[in-house]
């Protein structure tokens, strides 16, 4: 949603940087994930942004001793690379129940392969 909202992707860094700080602060060193920006016909104009984002996302939780990066958008496409519309709610931004299976099933992976 900040990347449709106009804000930059280091306003977005930062911000999550600023994050996994005072969880470290607070919490010390514990695992933590990040889920990467899904993609959606209705902002495809920010595709490239959010690919970018995505790999800015990856590069800070590959450096996190404890840090993973769950990648749904991949996921959310077909082979060839196209968005898939049957996942998306009408307004081609919100996911639809589909979708979240997607999620589920890629985030339940993930989970999985950490335990």
């Amino acid at each position: 949603n900040d990347l449709g909202n106009a804000v930059s992707e280091i306003e977005i860094i930062n911000s999550v940087e600023q994050l996994l700080e005072k969880i470290e602060v607070k919490f010390g060193n514990i695992p933590v994930a990040i889920i990467s920006v899904k993609p959606s016909p209705d902002r495809s104009y920010l595709d490239d942004k959010i690919k970018n984002l995505n790999g800015q996302l990856l590069k800070i939780m590959r450096e996190r001793a404890r840090g993973s990066f769950i990648n749904i958008y991949a996921e959310m496409l077909h082979p060839n690379g196209a968005m898939r519309p049957e996942l998306y709610e009408p307004d081609g931004l919100h996911i639809n129940t589909k979708g979240y299976e997607i999620w589920a099933k890629v985030i339940k992976h993930h989970l999985l392969e950490q335990a």
